[in-house]
């Protein structure tokens, strides 16, 4: 009696499992397949290889959730403003408004008509809004809950910054530089609400605020109406808001939280990459689990992306004198001192690793120009407070300074440093602009510039370009 399942040859023996499996029609593919597979999870493990293992740096729970009651957070009322903008507001006429006030080539009573009716509409969104620009703190989103592809609302946030400024604008042609400055003061606090906590470009955006005004608050601070009072009370102000700036840490922190939200899964993964064209887009969705295993993704991103961050916020709060940057292909990082906890990576080993992940390649966080961006905002910071000190010097002396030099001893202590000098005793810098000088210097048949003061700081290679 033979086994039905084995069949026996005509006249031979049952055939046993080790023969039915060795015929060509079943070793073959089963060779090639275990081939592949095995050189698959070898590809997959080299790509692990080198890169050390990192626990998470960011606890989503205690660092990702800010108590804050309703009624103290500054975004329950800017939310509010911003549901009340007029759908029919000339936004292009403010715009136009406060850049031509900012130059000035107009006077108030040159405002356009549509700029000014525009003001008049926005009086109970600009009401809301400054009720929460008192507050001390502002969370829109909590930072476990933020999505790489988030942003703030851009354009509502400029257009009540702009409207503001035109409120400035307004109080300060009817003579009174009091509330004049309570609406600059509010557009600078409203800067420092955007992106603390938030995301990298939500940061940013509150940066472009910061230097919205300036052209507004220069007028403000030159204007015949402003006195010695009322300048000592602004940079008493001044100073008190560059305060609630966020530390670059909170920002970065919440923005990684957003990269391990997109990576968490290849869900997300493909919902993020299902945006414009990015490596994703194409792929048919049931090959996405697979070949992201097959290749190490995302758990390789994952990784990566935590030494990357790692590394960022190793020196992202120090001055930027004290931060040592290395390039390295695709990304910049800090050089390690080798006292960092945990243990950084070297940076071109991780440069190259980087590269290897065409996720990560494609993900890296550009917190070194973000850093950037955000030197030039306290530069803007220590100029603005030095017009203010220099106008003050001007009422009480009659003129402007030789130098800021002359602030020194009576007005400040000593002057600030320059952030982007490249030495300890590099300040920031001072050209008076004579009105005979400009005036022979002028194009023909073209206005010469108001004569002053120009207050700045070096430029991004530490050298004083004038």
């Amino acid at each position: 009696m033979t086994d039905s399942n084995h069949p026996a040859k005509p006249g031979g023996k049952p055939r046993s499992w080790l023969m039915f499996f060795l015929r060509p029609v079943i070793l073959i593919p089963t060779t090639l397949a275990v081939l592949f597979v095995g050189v698959a999870l070898a590809y997959r493990s080299s790509r692990l290889a080198g890169i050390p293992p990192i626990d998470e740096i960011v606890d989503r729970e205690t660092e990702g959730r800010i108590d804050i009651k309703p009624a103290q957070n500054a975004f329950t009322f800017y939310e509010r403003a911003f549901r009340l903008i007029p759908a029919t507001l000339d936004e292009e006429a403010v715009a136009k408004a406060v850049d031509a006030l900012g130059t000035g080539e107009v006077e108030w009573d040159t405002v356009s008509p549509a700029a000014k009716r525009s003001l008049e509409k926005c009086e109970a969104v600009l009401a809301e809004w400054k009720l929460g620009t008192e507050l001390e703190k502002g969370v829109e989103i909590q930072p476990a809950d933020l999505e790489m592809w988030y942003m703030v609302e851009t354009r509502k946030s400029r257009t009540i910054s702009r409207l503001a400024l035109l409120q400035s604008a307004q109080c300060l042609h009817e003579g009174n530089p009091e509330e004049s400055w309570q609406w600059l003061r509010a557009s600078f606090r409203f800067s420092r609400h955007l992106g603390n906590p938030g995301t990298l470009i939500t940061r940013v955006i509150g940066a472009a605020l910061h230097a919205m005004a300036r052209e507004q608050f220069i007028t403000w601070a030159t204007h015949e109406t402003v006195t010695t009072k009322h300048l000592q009370a602004a940079l008493i102000d001044l100073r008190e808001i560059n305060k609630l700036t966020a530390v670059f840490s909170v920002i970065l922190k919440a923005e990684y939280l957003t990269y391990m939200r997109v990576l968490s899964s290849k869900e997300r993964v493909r919902e993020y990459f299902s945006y414009g064209k990015r490596p994703l887009k194409d792929i048919p969705e049931p090959l996405i689990g697979g070949s992201l295993f097959l290749i190490a993704e995302p758990q390789l991103c994952q990784v990566l992306t935590r030494h990357v961050f790692a590394n960022h916020l190793s020196q992202c709060d120090l001055p930027r004198w004290e931060r040592n940057i290395v390039r390295v292909p695709r990304v910049s990082l800090f050089l390690p001192t080798g006292r960092e906890t945990p243990m950084l990576m070297d940076p071109g080993i991780l440069g190259d690793a980087v590269m290897r992940s065409w996720i990560t390649a494609y993900l890296l966080p550009q917190s070194i120009h973000v850093l950037n961006a955000l030197d030039r905002e306290q530069a803007r910071q220590a100029a603005y407070e030095l017009c203010l000190t220099v106008e003050i010097f001007r009422r009480m002396h009659g003129e402007y300074p030789e130098s800021l030099e002359a602030l020194v001893p009576e007005f400040l202590d000593q002057l600030p440093r320059d952030l982007f000098g490249s030495k300890p005793a590099e300040r920031m810098l001072m050209i008076r602009r004579e009105a005979k000088v400009l005036e022979e210097s002028s194009e023909e048949n073209a206005a010469p510039p108001m004569p002053g003061l120009i207050i700045y700081s070096r430029s991004g290679n530490g050298t004083d370009d004038g």
